[in-house]
């Protein structure tokens, strides 16, 4: 099974690129601490590229940024080419975002400060909103 889970910030703005007429991708990094902590006392942090692509992909770019947390349920991917100027063969492995989430509550739209829905996937229409009355943020 290919199936991965992580929870992380941004470490960059995401990439937004048009591939063809019909489809986007937006390619970012998240950092995830890993649990442990190294011989300086540090908490060991992973550096994951990700990819989302479409309306996921619109979505991400639109509303988040350097430092936003999300959570993402991914597959993973190995990319190999051959580098040009040596000739020697190269892979990454990278991340296909299938679902995400927006964590930090408040943080998740800065410009409009209003909470986006959590379980927002590739499968999905568009973006749900909360808000109270009046445009009172609902905190969740």
């Amino acid at each position: 099974m290919n199936n991965c889970i992580f929870i992380g910030n941004f470490v960059r703005d995401p990439e937004l690129q048009n591939v063809g007429a019909e489809h986007r991708v937006a390619k970012f990094a998240i950092a995830v601490n890993g649990g442990r902590k190294n011989r300086n006392g540090e908490e060991e942090v992973a550096f994951i590229e990700c990819e989302a692509w479409d309306k996921s992909a619109d979505t991400i770019s639109k509303y988040m940024k350097k430092g936003s947390k999300i959570a993402i349920q991914a597959t993973a991917r190995t990319d190999t080419w051959t580098d040009k100027s040596s000739g020697t063969k190269r892979s990454t492995l990278r991340f296909r975002v299938n679902n995400f989430t927006f964590l930090g509550g408040k943080g998740a739209d800065t410009k409009t400060g209003k909470a986006v829905a959590a379980g927002v996937g590739a499968e999905d229409e568009g973006v749900g909103f909360a808000s109270g009355a009046d445009g009172e943020e609902i905190p969740f």
